[in-house]
């Protein structure tokens, strides 16, 4: 290998570290950014800190899923606390974690 290729590959190694640098640095802004906020407010712009999820509307309210419970329980199994709206009883049923709950 003559100088003039030496000098080419070690420019090409240094330019590729720094490229694999900024990548990585560009991730780790990313990344902290999505997981730096705790919660989500939707109609307002400081949610309440105590809440995951932080609905306001004056004229508008939250649906819940319309479904079955069998229809529920054969897809998956519903996780403690899901909420749905059985339409089959126009009744709103949560699940306790063993049985669903009217």
């Amino acid at each position: 290998m003559n100088i003039k290729e030496e000098k080419n590959t070690r420019s090409s190694n240094w330019l590729m570290i720094v490229i694999a640098l900024t990548i990585a640095f560009i991730f780790l802004l990313l990344h902290n950014g999505v997981f730096a906020q705790d919660n989500v407010g939707i109609g307002t712009l400081t949610p309440d800190p105590s809440s995951i999820l932080d609905l306001t509307a004056s004229d508008k309210g939250i649906l819940i899923p319309r479904t079955d419970t069998s229809a529920v329980n054969a897809a998956f199994s519903p996780a403690t606390g899901l909420i749905i709206y059985q339409t089959t009883a126009n009744i709103f049923y949560y699940f306790d974690g063993t049985k669903w709950v009217a």
